[in-house]
C-alpha cells in the first residue's frame, strides 16, 4: 500500500481587496471536505510567500485516479489564478 502522496495539487487564488476572510473561510471549508475523500492524504490553505495577496489550496493524493475520482477540489470556489499538479516520479 502506498504510504505517501504521489500527487500534489496546488491551486492559487487572488485575494479580493476586501474579501480575504471570506476566501480563507471558503478554502478552509473546501480543504476540510477534501480530507474525507478516498485517497486524500491531507489538504490545507497556505499564504503564498512570493505573491502577496494570494492564497493556495494544497491537496495531497495517493494517485491520479484518486484525485480524479474524488470530489472536485475546486467546486464552489472562485476561479484560481493557476492550478499546478505535481506527480511523483517514484511511481
Amino acid at each position: 500500500m502506498t504510504e505517501h502522496a504521489s500527487v500534489l495539487r496546488i491551486a492559487v487564488f487572488a485575494v479580493p481587496n476586501d474579501g480575504r476572510d471570506e476566501l480563507v473561510r471558503a478554502l478552509k471549508d473546501r480543504a476540510e471536505h477534501l480530507r474525507s475523500a478516498e485517497g486524500n492524504f491531507g489538504s490545507q490553505v497556505c499564504d503564498v510567500e512570493d505573491e502577496p495577496g494570494a492564497l493556495a489550496l494544497v491537496s495531497r493524493w495517493r494517485s491520479r485516479q484518486d484525485l480524479g475520482a474524488g470530489p472536485s477540489d475546486l467546486a464552489g470556489l472562485p476561479d484560481p489564478v493557476r492550478v499546478t499538479s505535481l506527480y511523483s516520479l517514484s511511481d
